[in-house]
């Protein structure tokens, strides 16, 4: 059954003072919640992109990490490497050019080149 609006006027100045606006104030307090609720939402919508963003990007500085400290083992066995071959090259450029080195008389006695493969 419907009730007019002249009813709920003279309804609301039958209630006590207190209570004559509980009506307004249920839909304001539900408003509110319904406002902090749709905020609420969107908060953790951007909390859990920027998870996803977070976690991407740890990932990418971990692989990158791994990565260096690869290239950084790479960087070491090269300069070695380099060191070798320089230590290499001075003892052929100290010693006489008439005296063959003894890999090399070696080499020949086993019948192959010793820089062959």
């Amino acid at each position: 059954m419907a009730t007019t609006l002249a009813e709920n006027q003279s309804q609301n100045r039958n209630m006590p003072e207190k209570t004559r606006f509980l009506p307004a104030c249920i839909t304001n307090v539900r408003e509110q919640m319904a406002r902090q609720m749709d905020g609420d939402i969107q908060r953790a919508l951007i909390a859990g992109r920027l998870n996803n963003n977070v976690t991407r990007l740890d990932n990418a500085l971990s692989l990158m990490k791994r990565e260096a400290q690869s290239n950084g083992l790479l960087l070491g066995d090269l300069a070695d490497d380099a060191r070798k071959l320089n230590k290499r090259l001075d003892e052929l450029l100290a010693r006489d050019p008439r005296v063959l080195p003894r890999e090399a008389i070696e080499a020949a006695k086993r019948g192959r080149n010793q820089w062959d493969l």
